[in-house]
């Protein structure tokens, strides 16, 4: 249903008073932790991970701003709310400690768009330094050097679609430079299952195996290399005990480090910040050796996941680049990420796509174009530039509206609920989550031993995960609940190390209660049959 609102902005401040009741009435704000949908019973939220629910004043900004552009076009409702709209720039800055917000920070349309954008401009920007370094042209029929590009094994498959595409394309186009592409090994850990020991990856990157590729004490199988794809299937790889080719990585090779903070399908937290120290310290003394201003090897952190979760400190983690969306933990509107790229590094970065906003022009002219018997000896000259700093990488069309209550669910985060007491609440949950799954008996959670955060997922022996997740959408019982299914393709390093197949995800925020996993565990349980030996009883 649509609904038609009276002009908000007036002098009056009756007014504004009205128009307030007006979205009130119109648009009441929804339960804390559950909404309704039409004709149906209240839905609660377990998909945090997934798209959240905005909070009520976020939903008030950009329903305001909507209704300025119908009073005064877009174009002056967005010169009235400029000052407001570059103080959206400074309230991210301060949620993630940007030391130079205006300059360091980009608002984009998702969280992909600013990984693509950011991780083509850098992978161009190798690219470019080792042909020019190296003297090398496309000509060459014989790889002269090798780039690496390293990625965490919880690496988001949108991410990795766009590497191997890079990696793929630009092997076929050249043998010049060769890249390569290797995921860093996860830490293992030991589990007793039915009276067997058992060696089980926990999806979170090994830090001393890190160390030791960055300072070139590491060996991988060749067959490893994911640039190859399909076509290394069965080239030294003898699982009969015959002899793999290995691969030593150089450490000057590596041109890139790709870690995902939290990843989509557990409630694993990569250590990002004992990596960037790894990967910091490597450069400080390659570039003393080298003088380049730009690092040796760049690193980008996806906070996709973590972002409005945990706290994320890009000073702590030294990124040159990180991303994050709005939709998620933060509860912005959809449609609606940032991208931070460190000010030292940004300026050494061509964006892989531009409009003149990004790239404003100038020309020059020669003569008098307007004459045209003399047209041929006439010329216009133009040249582009790029703004100074992240700005570089938005495009001049955007919608206002969203970007504004961007700013007020971060100003919220930040401001109002403290993301100190997000993470602990979420941790709280989903602690007792893991307790009450636990008294279900066909239900392995995955990398249970490795949950940090308010991702949980599962799956249920002998069950289709989208059933459950239908099922518990469904009005069976007195009450429904919002899942998730998380494909094994969208960790597919993941899921390949470790066999899994698509699982179920609850994924808590701070909004959630002990009731309402109360509530998910009766429900679920009389789905798939409780176990009662091992039911501890209801929460406190």
């Amino acid at each position: 249903m649509y609904f038609y609102l009276p002009v908000l902005i007036g002098s009056n401040s009756t007014v504004a008073l009205g128009f307030l009741l007006v979205v009130i009435l119109l648009f009441p704000s929804p339960s804390i932790h559950s909404f309704s949908m039409p004709g149906g019973l209240p839905v609660h939220f377990f998909n945090n991970a997934g798209a959240s629910q905005m909070a009520p004043q976020v939903l008030e900004r950009i329903m305001c701003h909507l209704q300025l552009e119908m009073k005064e076009g877009g174009y002056n409702a967005a010169a009235i709310v400029q000052e407001e709209h570059f103080g959206v720039y400074q309230t991210i800055g301060r949620l993630i400690n940007a030391s130079d917000p205006m300059f360091e920070i980009a608002l984009v349309e998702s969280a992909t768009v600013a990984w693509t954008r950011i991780f083509y401009s850098m992978a161009d920007s190798i690219l470019d330094r080792a042909l020019d370094q190296s003297g090398s042209s496309y000509d060459y029929s014989e790889a002269r050097l090798q780039k690496v590009i390293l990625v965490s094994e919880a690496e988001y498959a949108a991410n990795i679609v766009a590497i191997l595409k890079y990696a793929r394309e630009q092997n076929q186009r050249s043998r010049a430079i060769q890249w390569r592409v290797f995921a860093i090994p996860s830490t293992l850990i030991k589990s007793d299952r039915n009276d067997q020991d058992y060696t089980f990856s926990t999806g979170v990157v090994d830090v001393e195996i890190f160390e030791d590729i960055v300072s070139g004490r590491w060996e991988v199988e060749e067959w490893k290399d994911l640039a190859k794809g399909s076509e290394i299937i069965g080239e030294g790889c003898d699982h009969d005990g015959g002899r793999r080719q290995m691969v030593r990585i150089k450490p000057e090779d590596i041109a890139l480090v790709c870690i995902t903070h939290i990843p989509t399908n557990s409630g694993i937290i990569n250590p990002v910040n004992e990596i960037g120290k790894c990967i910091e310290e490597f450069n400080t003394k390659a570039m003393s050796e080298t003088g380049d201003t730009l690092p040796s090897i760049l690193y980008i952190v996806d906070a996709c996941q973590s972002i409005g979760q945990i706290s994320v400190d890009v000073q702590c983690m030294r990124a040159h680049a990180l991303t994050a969306t709005g939709r998620k933990y933060l509860r912005g509107p959809r449609g609606t990420g940032f991208l931070f790229v460190k000010s030292d590094v940004v300026a050494k970065l061509i964006p892989s796509e531009v409009d003149h906003a990004a790239a404003p022009l100038t020309f020059q002219t020669k003569g008098d174009l307007s004459n045209k018997e003399e047209f041929e000896d006439k010329y216009i000259s133009i040249d582009i530039g790029y703004k100074k700093g992240a700005g570089r990488f938005e495009y001049w069309e955007s919608n206002l509206s969203t970007r504004l209550g961007l700013g007020v669910a971060v100003s919220y985060c930040v401001d109002e609920i403290g993301v100190e007491y997000i993470e602990k609440r979420i941790i709280e949950l989903s602690a007792i989550l893991c307790q009450r799954l636990n008294t279900i008996c066909p239900i392995e959670i995955y990398h249970a031993d490795s949950i940090q955060c308010g991702i949980v997922t599962f799956s249920v022996k002998g069950m289709d995960p989208t059933s459950i997740k239908k099922t518990m959408l469904s009005p069976l019982g007195d009450e429904r609940f919002e899942l998730s299914v998380v494909p094994r393709t969208s960790t597919p390093i993941d899921s390949a190390r470790t066999d899994v197949e698509d699982l179920i995800r609850i994924s808590l925020s701070y909004i959630n209660t002990f009731d309402e996993i109360e509530s998910f565990i009766n429900k679920l349980g009389d789905l798939v049959g409780m176990d009662e030996d091992r039911n501890s009883g209801n929460l406190m």
